[in-house]
């Protein structure tokens, strides 16, 4: 088996576009955490501004096709394979209206993008504890009926029993 070789510049490159998706993770989604808990459109204005320059940083192209209203009435959009963290710079893109997310602890652990993602009206799940659960589901379907749209993802094989 031949050895691997390692392609310097391309490592300096990787390691640079981290730098700077970290240092634009601080800067922007710190606001973003703090505004989520006293003005949503604000806070929901800059997460999407982050979520593009992450998104041209990393080359990733987001083109939406045949967008529609859904703005009216509440809606769960359902992402049936989500298999990255890149899901994260496109939904946030994808979503014209207001959009809380039904979002496992797991992920609204993770520093900046999963603590702006659980300030923003989302609801938090622990999946492996049944009742908490089952009052997660209860408190998105509260929101649904008072008109707040949601987006889950779900792990191949994972659901709320």
């Amino acid at each position: 088996m031949d050895a691997m070789k390692i392609d310097p510049p391309s490592v300096s490159k990787a390691l640079a576009q981290w730098l700077v998706a970290l240092l634009l993770s601080v800067v922007l989604l710190t606001p973003v955490v703090l505004l989520g808990w006293i003005h949503d459109r604000a806070s929901r204005a800059l997460r999407r501004t982050w979520s593009k320059l992450q998104a041209r940083l990393f080359g990733i192209d987001v083109e939406i096709v045949g967008q529609r209203d859904f703005s009216r009435r509440s809606h769960v959009f359902v992402q049936l394979n989500q298999t990255s963290l890149a899901e994260t710079l496109v939904m946030t893109q994808v979503f014209a209206t207001p959009c809380a997310i039904f979002v496992n602890i797991e992920y609204a652990l993770l520093p900046f993008i999963g603590w702006a993602i659980a300030c923003s009206g989302s609801v938090i799940v622990v999946r492996q504890w049944r009742a908490q659960a089952r009052r997660a589901m209860d408190r998105a379907i509260c929101k649904l009926k008072r008109g707040k749209s949601f987006y889950i993802h779900l792990h191949r094989g994972i659901g709320v029993q």
